[in-house]
């Protein structure tokens, strides 16, 4: 029974280190409170990027606006058509650190802004790069 529990153990270990095991160094997460908000209230978007791999790593915060992106119901990125200034910024974060990012979104678009209809939007911390994984989250906007 004893092997049996070691193999199993192995086993994980293993496919831990298999060619198809999650190659993601940095983690970019993004968490919206309260997630449940009114039409054309303010949220707070919260943007977290870990490094979760056992290296320093290296990444541009090279943000136009804020370190996410909106997506309404239909997918389509809210954000898009940001025009900023070229200028880019080399952070490292050592093994298990994270730097955190705290905007406060208010749910509105077009010029003058007008609030965005009831609906599930997702927010999506926006980091691009080899090895890094972008984790959604979704906002409920109610009547």
């Amino acid at each position: 029974m004893r092997s049996i529990a070691v193999l199993a153990l192995l086993s994980l270990v293993a496919c831990d280190r298999s060619p198809t095991a999650p190659s993601s160094r940095l983690l970019v997460t993004a968490f919206v409170t309260p997630d449940t908000i009114k039409v054309g209230e303010a949220t707070n978007v919260i943007v977290a990027i870990t490094n979760v791999s056992d290296q320093p790593q290296t990444y541009e915060s090279n943000f136009c606006g804020p370190a996410y992106h909106v997506y309404n119901p239909a997918g389509a990125d809210l954000n898009s058509g940001t025009v900023c200034a070229a200028y880019s910024l080399q952070k490292t974060l050592a093994p298990g650190a994270q730097d955190v990012y705290a905007d406060v979104w208010t749910p509105a678009s077009g010029s003058p802004a007008a609030p965005l209809p009831a609906g599930t939007y997702t927010v999506r911390g926006e980091l691009a790069g080899d090895g890094i994984e972008n984790l959604p989250y979704t906002v409920q906007l109610v009547p």
